[in-house]
């Protein structure tokens, strides 16, 4: 995909949503207010965090250090870890552990994917022009993170995501937009587009995506 790069080699697909912002109004509302994307609600994790500290006492399984829970087919492991025996037998023992495990999971990678589309769609505006859909297009399918895992140590069950650096926090809409406004200035450079396109119809989203062209180019 030529031009775009948002840095990511892992996973799944997403597609892009049909439900539109217009992005005047969103880049306001996203780059002041939107929140990171987390796994299950705090009584969710803190039932979680009190189950999985009972259970790995019963079973000797002492943390710290922390425990990288990872998932494979719903198959949850300890890898490398000399304490995967005995948690193995733990989540053989009590299922429904494993289940609230995979269930935080299977919860922050769809709202990573909710705020993924939320972002192409605000950053697309109220109706994106040919080379704008193009773009939003190849962004998504650049995006294939999707190695994620549970980092538990003790306190917080956090849900990560592998980056190019190694186990991070997981992209939340934020961090899409900026995702999205570095490679679209890769994308104009490397397909001469030096404007908004002009069959966009909203003016004020015209201004919006420029300036913030123009501060990330001045940025770099």
């Amino acid at each position: 995909m030529d031009g775009v790069n948002n840095n990511r080699g892992i996973g799944s697909q997403y597609g892009v949503t049909t439900r539109q912002v217009k992005i005047g109004e969103s880049f306001a509302a996203t780059l002041s207010s939107v929140s990171p994307a987390s796994g299950l609600d705090t009584t969710s994790t803190g039932s979680l965090t009190d189950n999985l500290n009972a259970a790995l006492r019963a079973y000797g399984i002492q943390v710290p250090p922390s425990l990288r829970i990872s998932a494979s087919n719903g198959k949850l492991s300890l890898d490398g870890d000399a304490r995967n025996n005995a948690f193995q037998k733990m989540l053989k023992d009590q299922p429904d552990l494993g289940n609230q495990l995979n269930g935080l999971l299977s919860s922050t990678q769809m709202q990573r994917k909710t705020a993924l589309d939320a972002a192409m769609a605000a950053f697309g505006g109220d109706s994106p022009s040919a080379s704008m859909q193009n773009f939003l297009d190849d962004f998504a399918q650049a995006d294939k993170s999707t190695a994620f895992s549970i980092k538990f140590n003790g306190a917080d069950a956090t849900v990560e995501e592998r980056g190019d650096n190694g186990w991070q926090k997981v992209s939340d809409q934020k961090s899409f937009m900026g995702e999205l406004i570095a490679a679209y200035v890769k994308y104009t450079v490397a397909h001469g587009v030096t404007s908004v396109d002009p069959d966009k119809k909203d003016s004020q989203a015209d201004q919006q995506l420029k300036q913030a062209l123009a501060e990330k180019k001045a940025a770099s």
